[in-house]
């Protein structure tokens, strides 16, 4: 199943720091669009839909959510902007996830839009914006239910007591699309309970060497063979030579030797629970 790119920077690559090709599309295909307008009662109905759709899918799109959350809560402190593009809402699209700096949106409105820079920079400048609790997130999607463009700014609730229970040393070390991958696998199986293997050596399965999964047993058909669970869901039956335990990287503190705060056991499904969106508008207050 598709689970789109993350990078920092606006940047292809999560290494470089500064603006590329990723953020030139989101500014020439914003300017290709021109203004989209619907007016009337059945315009205010049409993009009702519209938002409840690209809300739906930027919901339920796998890891997206976490993917834009790691983002944002490393990069906090350069007032981003989290910039979500996919060519439409369907299974296929696969969305891109671009953090934008302020120092880049501000000083380039085309990469959001002026209308939306502005309310970006009302929503950052004002005194209670806590950006330990709150992020901006802009979903720019070429085509929702209606056929029209969707560009829409929103300010997202980070979920209590997760990403600030993260080892600082993760946010150098683990991209945001390895953490969402790690997230998800753990979601699946207990660290506590689970072997992790990785498979190798195989000749007639040689495109599913490197692939990681989950120890389940013998294999019920062949005794001989041992039953691994990959992390896309299938299950293969490997020889034990086939086959080699996978340590898996530390994420929160009391991973780690040194530190004894332990995360509750509601985090990584807090992952996934966005406490609240709020509408962006002159007084950027919580949607009614």
């Amino acid at each position: 199943m598709p689970t789109g790119s993350a990078d920092d920077r606006g940047s292809m690559d999560p290494t470089r720091g500064s603006d590329s090709s990723a953020a030139n599309s989101t500014r020439a295909a914003r300017a290709a669009r021109g203004n989209h307008h619907v007016h009337g009662i059945q315009g205010s109905a049409v993009l009702q839909n519209d938002d409840i759709a690209a809300g739906n899918w930027y919901r339920t799109f796998p890891s997206l959510e976490v993917k834009v959350g790691f983002l944002a809560w490393k990069h906090r402190r350069d007032s981003p902007i989290i910039i979500v593009k996919a060519t439409s809402i369907g299974a296929d699209s696969v969305p891109t996830v671009l953090m934008v700096p302020r120092t880049q949106w501000d000083a380039d409105d085309e990469l959001t839009g002026v209308d939306l820079a502005i309310t970006a920079r009302s929503c950052f400048g004002k005194k209670d914006f806590n950006p330990d609790k709150v992020f901006m997130v802009l979903l720019s999607i070429d085509h929702v239910v209606s056929g029209a463009p969707y560009d829409k700014l929103s300010m997202r609730s980070f979920p209590p007591e997760t990403f600030n229970l993260l080892h600082p040393s993760v946010f150098s070390d683990v991209t945001a699309d390895d953490f969402a991958a790690e997230i998800a696998r753990r979601e699946k199986e207990s660290l506590r309970d689970a072997v992790f293997v990785r498979l190798v050596g195989l000749r007639s399965a040689a495109h599913l060497n490197g692939q990681e999964g989950v120890l389940k047993g013998l294999d019920p058909k062949d005794p001989e063979r041992s039953t691994v669970r990959l992390d896309n869901g299938k299950d293969v039956g490997v020889l034990s030579h086939n086959y080699e335990a996978v340590t898996r990287p530390p994420l929160f503190l009391d991973e780690f030797p040194e530190e004894r705060i332990a995360p509750t056991e509601n985090d990584l499904e807090a992952l996934h629970q966005v406490v609240g969106e709020i509408t962006i508008g002159d007084s950027c207050s919580n949607k009614t």
